[in-house]
């Protein structure tokens, strides 16, 4: 979310605490839908090397669910710690300086 908009949010009376919810929910999302992508691609990539892999002595690919839920609790993780500085400055900055803000 751009600095203005917490600008706005702000001037008609958001809180700190709303502000700093609201930015780290965004990143979350993001980190969810990001683990959901990741999963779809990594699960494409083992089965297109198992497909290849199939007939050699080399040891294949498995997936878990284990596996799966870590994979998605690391990227709902990274997605939080990452928008957790930006949401605490947003949500620090005076309404007119959020403004000004290009």
């Amino acid at each position: 979310m751009p600095t203005r908009e917490f600008g706005i949010l702000k001037a008609i009376g958001a809180e700190t605490r709303d502000i700093l919810l609201l930015t780290l929910g965004e990143a979350s999302c993001m980190g969810f839908f990001g683990g959901i992508l990741g999963i779809i691609v990594g699960t494409g990539a083992v089965y297109i090397m198992n497909a290849w892999l199939a007939n050699t002595r080399i040891v294949l690919f498995l997936i878990t669910p284990r596996l799966l839920i870590i994979a998605m609790i690391f990227a709902l993780l990274i997605g939080a710690l990452s928008g957790l500085y930006p949401a605490y400055r947003a949500s620090k900055m005076s309404p007119m300086e959020a403004l000004k803000h290009a």
